[in-house]
């Protein structure tokens, strides 16, 4: 009798335990706790008593039939590309997670960050994303051989992609990654610069390699370049190659600003001050990047503007049915104290 009663416990709490606990019917306890039905009327003293019940019986809602009976978890995923350790305090993914829990609040809607998500193969995105946890998706910048795009698209499950190859899929959100390498460049050839170095990203991501492929075509087979992975301690490895160059850079454009802040350290390390003895460049706008001393010169990419226009397009897209386009939005260069004429 023992055994049975604390299977008892242990079995998961049903809609129908609630109503039953209450004294109201399943249907009721399914409008209140699932929001199914919406225009059925029920009381505040029921609905208090529904909850408090659920909260007794350790109630949790069963995501994949309510997603089979055509419900909403009213909960969008973000995927990014990796969950790499301490993935989540870079700045970029931050300000994606923040834009984009300010529009689904708004909108009353949650966010859940997907981190397990296995996306080398179609089983494994089906079993991670498609499960009914998430009414949609944000995958943040996948890499070439991430499966994701195309076994999303094949299950026909909403979702959006922020930085990704153009042709993939219509609902891509990109900054103009191009023209960003193209203006930062332009300003240090306009303060007098020549010898310009690069250090780029991992290439594996579209905007790495849509902004090395746009300094090779502005310098040729001239092009100095070292190959940095984002993190800041590649880019003071970088920075310290490119130092040993003779005739060293006077300019370094970094492909985003961790990388900068490393360059920074490489820079002070070799008794070079920024920007007197060489010129930096970031890549991003991250908010440290105003603060640290010099202030960074950097292209501020519109990340909370892709951000925003990806959770409105889901949200639209499961309100209306409208179709997710993709955009291609710009960013501006935010020149501050890390640049200066060649001396």
């Amino acid at each position: 009798m023992e055994e049975r009663a604390t299977n008892s416990r242990r079995r998961r709490a049903t809609l129908r335990d609630i109503a039953k606990d209450v004294g109201v019917a399943t249907g009721t306890v399914s409008v209140v706790l699932n929001g199914s039905r919406s225009g059925t009327s029920v009381s505040d003293k029921t609905r208090e008593a529904i909850h408090e019940s659920a909260k007794r019986l350790g109630y949790r809602p069963n995501w994949v039939a309510k997603s089979l009976q055509g419900g909403s978890t009213r909960t969008i995923g973000i995927i990014p590309s990796e969950a790499k350790q301490d993935f989540l305090l870079g700045p970029h993914i931050q300000r994606i997670l923040n834009a984009t829990a300010n529009v689904l609040a708004a909108n009353h809607h949650d966010l859940l960050v997907l981190t397990r998500c296995d996306q080398s193969d179609e089983k494994g995105i089906l079993q991670g994303v498609v499960n009914g946890r998430i009414d949609g998706a944000i995958v943040v910048a996948p890499h070439a051989e991430s499966q994701l795009v195309q076994t999303l698209s094949r299950a026909h499950f909403p979702f959006a992609v922020i930085d990704a190859e153009p042709g993939l899929h219509p609902a891509i959100f990109n900054a103009d990654d191009a023209d960003g390498t193209r203006i930062a460049v332009e300003h240090l050839r306009g303060l007098g610069h020549e010898r310009i170095a690069y250090i780029s990203g991992d290439v594996r991501l579209r905007s790495a390699h849509r902004r090395l492929q746009e300094f090779l075509r502005l310098f040729g087979p001239n092009a100095v370049i070292e190959q940095g992975d984002f993190e800041i301690a590649s880019g003071e490895r970088a920075m310290a190659a490119l130092l040993q160059r003779s005739p060293r850079p006077t300019a370094v454009l970094c492909a985003n600003d961790e990388m900068a802040m490393g360059a920074y350290n490489a820079a002070m390390r070799a008794g070079l001050s920024v920007p007197g003895g060489v010129s930096i460049v970031g890549y991003d706008d991250a908010p440290y990047s105003q603060v640290v001393q010099p202030s960074l010169t950097t292209y501020a990419q519109p990340v909370e503007d892709m951000a925003r226009a990806a959770t409105t397009a889901i949200l639209r897209n499961l309100e209306f049915s409208e179709p997710i386009q993709g955009a291609t939005l710009p960013g501006h260069l935010v020149i501050r104290d890390s640049t200066s004429r060649p001396k």
